[in-house]
């Protein structure tokens, strides 16, 4: 805000902010949970919803504890000290997962599982296939975020196509519009198959297959 807001280049332009997840092992297994709690202050316990069952609600949280007991404000979007910050694009699906899938690794052993959205009912579609039978695009497990209340607002067809998804107020509409479809990645893992050789107890040795995640 003191300098590079001021730049030629910069001034009175959107301001975007690109960030994934690796705070800790296993990170993106949040999909977009964490993200639309930071920004929105919105957050769906799935793991309590898996435990104790019933509807699948979600709860506005206003801020969340650090372990050392440093308080973390949520909903950061509801907030006019950023008003500076236009949108945030996140992606869980930006790892070397994605290098993999789009190379041409001829490897036959690379095997994806996916989760992918379910508008349909809260149970999303789960797959798993071969890197020959796998297909996922650059763009997939992309997400947009934009702040209604940006002094600067992003164009939203800058980001629109059918791969993407976007979450942004319509003045039109006055509501939130969610730019989803059944089909959108929300998680995927690669594992890829380490030829082995197995001995059975007659002694005779046999080729398989073991599986190790990447």
């Amino acid at each position: 805000m003191e300098s590079y807001s001021g730049l030629s280049h910069v001034k009175d332009r959107p301001f975007v902010l690109a960030v994934s997840a690796f705070d800790k092992p296993f990170a993106r297994l949040t999909c977009q949970r964490a993200i639309e709690a930071v920004l929105s202050g919105y957050y769906v316990d799935q793991e309590w919803f898996l435990r104790e069952g019933g509807a699948l609600q979600g709860q506005r949280l206003e801020s969340v504890v650090k372990d050392n007991d440093s308080p973390v404000p949520l909903g950061i979007f509801a907030s006019e000290d950023f008003a500076w910050l236009s949108a945030v694009i996140f992606s869980f699906c930006a790892s070397w997962g994605k290098v993999r899938a789009l190379s041409s690794d001829p490897n036959p052993n690379i095997i994806f599982q996916t989760v992918k959205r379910n508008l349909s009912g809260v149970t999303a579609h789960v797959g798993k296939a071969r890197k020959s039978e796998y297909n996922e695009s650059l763009l997939d497990g992309l997400r947009v975020y934009h702040n209604r209340e940006a002094t600067h607002k992003l164009d939203k067809g800058i980001f629109r196509n059918n791969d993407v998804f976007q979450w942004y107020y319509s003045d039109e509409k006055e509501d939130w519009v969610y730019a989803d479809r059944t089909g959108l990645l929300l998680f995927r893992s690669v594992f890829t198959g380490i030829r082995t050789t197995r001995i059975d107890p007659a002694g005779k040795e046999s080729d398989g297959t073991a599986e190790g995640e990447i």
